[in-house]
C-alpha cells in the first residue's frame, strides 16, 4: 500500500498580490469601478486603492445639495488624495474644499459668480492650489455680453499667486500648462504677466474673451504652441479701442504658435479685418503655424481664410456641415503638405463608444466622386477623419488612394449598415493583415542567408499553428479573406489592407486595430 504524500504550503509563503510594490502598479491601470473592489479586499489594499477612487472628484454629482453632509465627508476624509476638481460652482462647495485643506489640486474647473464674496473665496481657492496647478479653468455664470461691464469677470495674474508669496512673473504657477478663461476678460497688462509667469504653457483658451487695455511690455511666450481664440480677439482684442492705431494683436505674444483653434464670421473679415492684414500678422508673428481648426464659420469664410491667409497647412480641421465642392477645392491647395483633415462633429463625438451610430446626416454623399480626391491627391495624409460622410465602395474601388502612409482612417461605406456588418469587415480586415505579417516573417526565416535548417522548420511549425489558431480565433464563421469574395464587407477589408501602416479604423462602430 503506497502512503499518499500530502504538502502544505510553506509557513510565511505569501501572494504575489501582498507586495506593495506590485499593488501599486496596477493601481495605475485599473478602471474606477475595479478600483473600488479591490478597496473593499483589506485596509492595506484600501491604502492603495483610495488615491485612484478619490483622484478625481465632479461636484455636479453633488449638485442637488452643494452643502449636502455626503459631499462634506467625501473631501475631509479624502482631500489629500483629490487632484482633480471640476465644476466646482458654490461658494459652500470651495468652503468644504478649504475646510478639507485641499492644497495639491493638478485640474480644476470653477465658476466666477456675480457674487463679490464668491469671487473672492474662488480667487483665494485657485491662489491656494496655484503652485501645483497644471490645467485650470475658469468659467463664467451669465452671458458674456456684460463680463466686462463688471469687475467680478475679471481674470487677475494675483490669481495665480499663491498667498504669503510676493507678485512677481517667478511666483505664479510656473507649472501650469493650460489656461481656459474663455467668457470672460482681462487687462493687457495682466495677460502679459500671466504669460511671463507660466513659462510651462502651452495651450490659452480666449474663446469669447476681451482683452482690455494696453500693455507697457508685449511680452512674447516662446513655450505657447496651441491658442483658442477668435479672428477678431485675436487681431483686435479690446472692443472698447476706438483709437485710429487700436492696440497690437494677440498673436504678436506668440512666436512659436503651431496650432490655432478659431471662428469668425465672413462679415468680420470682409468689413472689419480685412485677410490681407491677417496674412501679414500671421506670416510677421506665427511663421510656424500648421494647424488650423475653423470652428462655427460659413463656408466663404472658410474658403477665403484657407485660399488668401494660409499656406502649407499640415492640419486642417472643420465643420463637416460646410463641405463643399468650394472648400474641398480649398483644401487641395494644400494636399502637397497637408497630413491631417478631420471633419469636426460639432458636438463631442465618442470614436471608442459601444453604441452603433445612426445617426449622423451626410449632406455631401452626392459629391462623393468630389470628396475621393482628398486620399488620392493627398500623398502625405496620415490620418482622414471624414465620419459623417458614407463612401461608395465602387467609387472607392475605382482609382487607387495615393496616401499610402495612411494610419488613421474614420468614415463609414455604403452596406455596413449594421454592427455585424461591421464586425465582420474588421474581422476580415485583421485576419488578412495577421496573415500577411506571418507570411512575411516565414519567408524572412525561411530565405534569410546562413539560416539554420532546424531553426528554419521549427518557424514554419509555428507559423503553420498560428494560422490555424488564426481561422478558429475568429468572430465570424467565414472569416478567411478570399479573392473571390464580393461582399461589402470583404471589398472594405481589402481597401484597408492596401495601407500597411492603418492602424485606427472607424466604420461606424468603435474604433479597431489590425492586432
Amino acid at each position: 500500500m503506497t502512503a499518499m504524500m500530502t504538502t502544505s504550503p510553506r509557513p510565511g509563503l505569501r501572494s504575489p498580490f501582498d507586495l506593495p510594490e506590485l499593488r501599486d502598479r496596477i493601481s495605475r491601470f485599473v478602471t474606477l469601478e475595479d478600483a473600488v473592489s479591490c478597496a473593499r479586499v483589506s485596509k492595506t489594499w484600501a491604502h492603495d486603492y483610495l488615491p485612484v477612487i478619490w483622484y478625481s472628484i465632479d461636484c455636479n454629482k453633488f449638485a442637488h445639495n452643494n452643502t449636502s453632509i455626503g459631499f462634506d465627508i467625501v473631501v475631509s476624509k479624502h482631500a489629500h488624495h483629490i487632484r482633480v476638481a471640476t465644476n466646482v460652482n458654490y461658494t459652500s462647495q470651495i468652503a468644504i474644499f478649504f475646510k478639507g485643506n485641499v492644497t495639491q489640486l493638478r485640474e480644476l474647473s470653477i465658476t466666477m459668480s456675480t457674487s463679490t464674496f464668491h469671487y473672492a473665496t474662488a480667487l483665494d481657492f485657485v491662489a491656494r492650489n496655484s503652485a501645483s496647478l497644471e490645467k485650470l479653468k475658469l468659467k463664467p455664470m451669465t452671458t458674456f455680453a456684460t463680463k466686462y461691464e463688471s469687475p467680478l469677470y475679471c481674470v487677475h495674474a494675483s490669481m495665480l499667486v499663491h498667498p504669503g508669496c510676493s507678485l512677481g512673473p517667478t511666483r505664479l504657477a510656473s507649472r501650469l500648462r493650460d489656461l481656459d478663461v474663455s467668457g470672460l476678460w482681462m487687462m493687457r497688462e495682466g495677460l502679459s504677466t500671466i504669460l511671463q509667469g507660466c513659462p510651462n504653457l502651452s495651450h490659452l483658451n480666449l474663446s469669447g474673451t476681451d482683452v482690455i487695455g494696453r500693455a507697457s511690455l508685449n511680452f512674447q511666450h516662446e513655450g505657447l504652441s496651441f491658442l483658442t481664440c477668435s479672428i477678431i480677439t485675436a487681431l483686435r482684442p479690446d472692443p472698447t479701442d476706438s483709437q485710429q492705431q487700436p492696440s497690437p494683436g494677440l498673436l504678436m505674444h506668440f512666436p512659436n504658435l503651431k496650432t490655432w483653434s478659431t471662428s469668425g464670421s465672413e462679415s468680420e473679415l470682409r468689413f472689419v479685418l480685412p485677410s490681407g492684414l491677417l496674412k501679414a500678422e500671421v506670416k510677421q508673428h506665427c511663421p510656424l503655424l500648421s494647424d488650423v481648426r475653423l470652428r462655427d464659420s460659413p463656408e466663404s469664410m472658410w474658403v477665403t481664410l484657407f485660399t488668401d491667409v494660409f499656406s502649407n497647412l499640415k492640419e486642417i480641421s472643420f465643420d463637416y456641415k460646410s463641405m463643399s465642392v468650394q472648400v474641398l477645392t480649398t483644401i487641395l491647395l494644400h494636399q502637397d503638405t497637408v497630413e491631417s483633415i478631420q471633419a469636426n462633429p460639432g458636438v463631442h463625438f465618442d470614436f471608442d463608444r459601444d453604441v452603433y451610430w445612426v445617426f449622423v446626416t451626410d449632406h455631401f454623399q452626392a459629391s462623393g466622386r468630389h470628396l475621393q480626391l482628398l486620399p488620392r491627391s493627398c500623398t502625405r495624409l496620415t490620418e482622414l477623419n471624414l465620419y459623417p460622410h458614407i463612401m461608395d465602395i465602387d467609387i472607392v474601388g475605382s482609382k487607387a488612394w495615393n496616401c499610402k502612409n495612411l494610419r488613421t482612417l474614420r468614415t463609414r461605406f455604403k452596406g455596413l449598415d449594421s454592427k455585424e456588418r461591421i464586425l465582420r469587415a474588421i474581422d476580415l480586415w485583421r485576419a488578412g493583415w495577421r496573415k500577411r505579417v506571418l507570411t512575411r516573417r516565414r519567408q524572412s526565416n525561411i530565405w534569410s542567408p546562413g539560416g539554420n535548417e532546424n531553426n528554419a522548420e521549427e518557424t514554419n511549425r509555428l507559423i503553420a499553428n498560428m494560422l490555424v489558431s488564426l481561422k478558429l480565433e475568429t468572430s465570424t464563421p467565414g472569416v478567411v479573406l478570399l479573392d473571390n469574395d464580393n461582399s461589402i464587407e470583404a471589398r472594405v477589408a481589402r481597401h484597408l489592407l492596401q495601407f500597411e501602416k492603418l492602424e485606427n479604423v472607424w466604420l461606424g462602430y468603435k474604433t479597431w486595430h489590425p492586432y
